[in-house]
């Protein structure tokens, strides 16, 4: 009966760490996928999904993806194609770029 009882017990802690090791699986690869930019193109315009990381501003995006003319219109368009009405961003979030 002990015997029978420590199957049980080292089966059912095998399941949990199965379990567990599934879990993280699911929750962590999808992050290893977050800074990979996804590209659309819609009624001839190409859209591109950008990660917001840490310490990026709407200012410094617009200027690492269309340059350093014309900054403040290109905040401005980053802005309404999100529907943003502050310039405050959060990391870990999503911005939509029109080209």
């Amino acid at each position: 009966m002990i015997m029978l009882r420590e199957r049980k017990l080292k089966l059912t802690i095998g399941l949990l760490i199965i379990l567990a090791v599934v879990t993280l699986l699911i929750v962590f690869i999808p992050a290893f996928h977050r800074n990979e930019v996804k590209a659309a193109d819609v009624n001839n315009n190409r859209y591109e999904s950008v990660l917001i990381k840490d310490g990026d501003t709407l200012w410094s995006i617009a200027e690492e993806y269309y340059g350093s003319v014309n900054v403040p219109y290109q905040v401005e368009m980053i802005k309404n194609l999100n529907g943003i009405t502050s310039d405050n961003i959060k990391a870990g979030n999503y911005l939509l770029l029109q080209f």
